[in-house]
């Protein structure tokens, strides 16, 4: 392996590991702003996940009733080749949920990162005092709840809702929770464009992710996959400086009844 190649794999795994969840999940509305439409249908879509030089892994996205009655929403990665050695990119998130209606507000969320345990935490969402509970190793902190924000994970549900309900819209306001703060950013429907994966052809509206003053940019294809028309991310990309650093393109897809 020349020197090039080994720059451009060590770059990626690092890509992979940071980038990857954020990329995916960072889309939604806020409470406000969220329809009132249909509920969603538990699925699981897989992902491959590359660049323009390597593929560096898969991710998999699943919606699935829990026993208890809640809702598990999880985004598990895993890298392949080089990356599998490290655990770079090996990562998941967990969200539960009480219901699939809006304004998916879940109760307790999770992120393990199996190659950076210490940035590994858990949220326990306290929606009727407005409270979180932060758990990071051995410390366990109390910190306000920001009314109407949504886990990295689940404002994935609210962005496929949104979709679903109103195709035409042209842009929206977000507050993202990650850990104990909150941060409102704006994506911005760009219209529809055909799109090509291994699950077929699609018609798929392009969203951008609006960042003042950066020099990365995330774009994201959605549309209606399956007998039931579920809204599903087909395709991610992240660029930085105008290049592009990673790409998610998704496999397969199943409903689960």
């Amino acid at each position: 392996m020349n020197k090039k190649s080994y720059r451009l794999l060590k770059a990626y795994g690092v890509r992979l590991q940071a980038i990857l969840i954020t990329v995916l999940l960072s889309y939604a509305c806020t409470g406000a702003a969220q329809s009132a439409g249909t509920t969603l249908t538990p699925f699981k879509a897989e992902y491959s996940v590359e660049n323009d030089y390597i593929t560096g892994g898969t991710a998999t996205l699943s919606l699935t009733p829990a026993d208890d009655g809640n809702f598990d929403f999880v985004l598990q990665s895993k890298p392949t080749g080089i990356f599998k050695w490290t655990s770079n990119g090996n990562i998941r998130e967990h969200a539960v949920l009480p219901s699939l209606n809006t304004p998916f507000e879940s109760i307790q969320y999770t992120y393990t990162d199996k190659g950076r345990p210490k940035r590994n935490y858990q949220v326990n969402l306290d929606r009727d005092t407005l409270q979180l509970e932060l758990k990071r190793g051995n410390e366990t902190t109390a910190h306000p709840l920001p009314e109407g924000a949504i886990d990295r994970l689940s404002v994935t549900l609210a962005l496929l809702n949104k979709l679903a309900n109103d195709r035409n819209f042209e842009s929206m306001q977000i507050q993202v929770l990650d850990g104990k703060n909150a941060e409102t950013l704006t994506y911005s429907n760009h219209g529809i464009e055909p799109i090509s994966t291994e699950i077929g052809d699609f018609d798929a509206n392009r969203i951008l992710k609006d960042r003042v003053n950066s020099n990365r940019e995330t774009i994201i294809w959605l549309a209606e996959v399956g007998e039931k028309n579920t809204v599903l991310p087909l395709k991610i990309e992240h660029y930085k400086r105008g290049k592009l650093t990673l790409r998610l393109i998704i496999s397969r897809f199943s409903l689960i009844e």
